[in-house]
C-alpha cells in the first residue's frame, strides 16, 4: 500500500510538471528497475549508511571471501567477462556521453530521463539509457573514483567482488547476492537484503546507549588501508570454540582474527546513526564510523 501511494504521488507530480495525463504519467513514473533506484536514492540507503555501490556475497549475511579465486562463472557474466570499463578512456567516454544526454535536456538524473522515455515525451529515436555495472575487486582505484558519486546521477554503478575483509575502500557498501544483482539489473523481485543497524533517533544530544554482557570479541587482522582500523569486530555470547563454528559458516576463516575473552565485563555501547563505539572498563574495545564492519552475534 505504502508503495503504490508513493507511486500515485510521483505520478500526480509528473502529470502536473509535464502537463500530460495521470495515464501516461503512471506509466512514465512506473520504473521497471524500482528497486535499483530506491537503493540509489535518499534516505532509502540510510539503511546502508548512505552507500551508492554494491558487494557480492554468498548469500545474505555472509561476509567472507566471495570469489578469491577468480574465474568462477557468475550468472551475470556477459559471455567471458564481467561488465567493467576496460579502461580509463572507455570510463571517460561513457561519464562524458551520458552527462551530454542529461545536459541536452535540462537534467540531473538518468532516472528522470528514463521517465520521459517512458511517457513518450522523448522522440523514438532518444538513446536507450540503462544502468551500468562496474565490477571491480578490492579497490576502486583514483581514474574511477568519480564513479562513485556519478552512481546516482549517470547510473554508472560500483560493484566490489572481493571478500570482505579483502576490501580496501573506505566506503560502504550494500551487499547482494549474484542471483539479487542480477534482479536489480532485470527489474525482477530482488528478495530482502541485510541493512546496517541504525539508531532511533538521529539526534546527536541523545545517541542509543546501553550496557551488554558477551563471553569473546573477534577483531580482524585485515585493516582498511586508509584509516588503519580492523575491517571487522564481532561480539559473541558463546564460548570460542561455538564462535569459531559460526565464522566459518559465514564464510570467515578464524585464523584471521585475534580473540578475547570478556566474560567478565559488562560493555557500555553509544551508538549515533550509524556510528558506535564499545568501551570496558574505559577501555575502548573498538569505534566505526559505520555498522556494516560490527557484528553483535548470539
Amino acid at each position: 500500500m505504502a508503495q503504490n501511494n508513493k507511486l500515485k504521488r510521483r505520478a500526480q507530480a509528473f502529470a502536473a510538471k509535464h502537463d500530460v495525463s495521470y495515464t501516461v504519467a503512471l506509466k512514465a513514473v512506473d520504473e521497471p528497475l524500482h528497486e535499483l533506484r530506491d537503493l540509489m536514492e535518499l534516505p532509502q540507503t540510510q539503511d546502508f549508511n548512505f552507500a551508492t555501490m554494491f558487494r557480492v556475497v554468498d548469500k545474505q549475511g555472509s561476509y567472507g571471501s566471495v570469489y578469491s579465486a577468480r574465474g568462477l562463472e557468475m550468472p551475470y557474466m556477459a559471455g567471458d567477462e564481467l561488465s567493467q570499463f576496460k579502461g580509463l578512456w572507455e570510463f571517460i567516454g561513457e561519464s562524458a556521453r551520458r552527462h551530454q544526454i542529461l545536459k541536452d535536456r535540462g537534467l540531473e538524473t538518468y532516472w528522470e530521463y528514463r521517465e520521459l522515455q517512458r511517457s513518450g515525451i522523448l522522440g523514438p529515436d532518444e538513446p536507450e539509457l540503462e544502468p551500468f555495472f562496474h565490477h571491480y575487486f578490492e579497490e576502486l582505484r583514483s581514474p574511477y573514483a568519480p564513479m562513485y558519486a556519478m552512481g546516482r546521477r549517470l547510473g554508472l554503478i560500483p560493484v566490489n567482488l572481493s571478500g570482505f575483509l579483502e576490501i580496501q575502500d573506505s566506503h560502504s557498501f550494500i551487499p547482494v547476492t549474484p542471483e539479487q544483482l542480477t534482479a536489480l539489473s532485470s527489474g525482477t523481485p530482488v528478495g530482502p537484503i541485510e541493512g546496517f543497524r541504525r539508531a532511533e533517533s538521529d539526534d546527536p544530544s541523545s545517541p542509543d546507549c546501553w550496557t551488554d554482557r558477551y563471553s569473546v570479541l573477534a577483531i580482524s587482522k585485515a585493516k582498511n588501508n586508509r584509516f588503519d582500523l580492523p575491517q571487522m569486530a564481532i561480539l559473541f555470547r558463546r564460548d570460542l570454540d561455538e564462535l569459531h563454528g559460526e565464522m566459518r559458516a559465514r564464510g570467515l576463516d578464524p585464523f584471521g582474527f585475534t580473540f578475547r575473552d570478556l566474560s567478565d565485563g559488562t560493555i557500555e555501547f553509544r551508538h549515533f546513526s550509524s556510528h558506535i563505539t564499545a568501551t570496558l572498563d574505559e577501555e575502548s574495545l573498538f569505534e566505526f564510523g559505520s555498522t556494516e564492519h560490527m557484528f553483535l552475534w548470539d
